[in-house]
């Protein structure tokens, strides 16, 4: 059991990083300058945002690989709102708590 749960967030992962590669490399052709450092970063950042949404998602659902694909796609995106977002959120929050 636990091996397949480790080939399940391979697949997943790989799926989300391949999608993530085919949006640095649409980035490079819309003129950005090809960096080997970010383009392995956003793979990386692709294949764990791919792993972690994966694991939310059952295999019962038909269009879990679709979904994975496009969180591995917009991953630079998802981690661009949340490095906005989650301060503004985590302060708010914690206001309260502490107040």
């Amino acid at each position: 059991m636990p091996v397949q749960r480790f080939m399940d967030a391979l697949s997943t992962g790989w799926v989300a990083a391949l999608w993530g590669t085919a949006y640095y490399l649409y980035r490079i052709s819309k003129g950005e300058h090809f960096k080997g450092n970010l383009f392995l970063i956003h793979a990386f950042l692709s294949f764990f945002i791919g792993w972690f949404v994966g694991e939310f998602i059952p295999e019962e659902i038909k269009y879990k690989y679709w979904i994975v694909a496009m969180a591995g796609f917009f991953a630079l995106e998802i981690i661009k709102i949340l490095e906005r977002k989650l301060p503004l959120l985590f302060d708010k929050y914690v206001d309260q708590w502490i107040t």
